[in-house]
């Protein structure tokens, strides 16, 4: 199969979003910052794979639009298969991981 960019496979969604809780077989990890205005197309080229079986992570680095903000709420609401993680929460569980770490290394010491 040749990809031809020129036909803008992501300007139509053409597949349904998901509802129903689904075993991902392939996880995709896109990084997010105010990128309302590009994403779309990208959401729409995500849902549109042939392969429905995968889990689409989207990582938030601290947007601060709020239109960005609420486009990226809207589609993680949109189908089972994303999950959003926000600046925050990953801040959150990388500092719990660091403090675990320094925990672990003072009682093997």
């Amino acid at each position: 199969m040749v990809f031809n960019f020129e036909q803008k496979p992501g300007q139509t969604l053409e597949k349904k979003c998901i509802q129903e809780q689904i075993t991902p077989r392939v996880s995709i990890v896109t990084p997010y910052y105010n990128s309302g205005r590009n994403f779309e197309e990208t959401y729409r080229c995500v849902i549109n794979q042939t392969m429905r079986e995968f889990e689409w992570i989207i990582m938030d680095d601290g947007s601060s639009r709020k239109e960005d903000i609420e486009l990226l709420e809207r589609l993680g609401e949109s189908d089972t298969r994303i999950h959003v993680f926000t600046h925050s929460i990953l801040y959150s569980l990388v500092m719990t991981a660091v403090w675990l770490s320094m925990a672990v290394n003072r009682l093997l010491s």
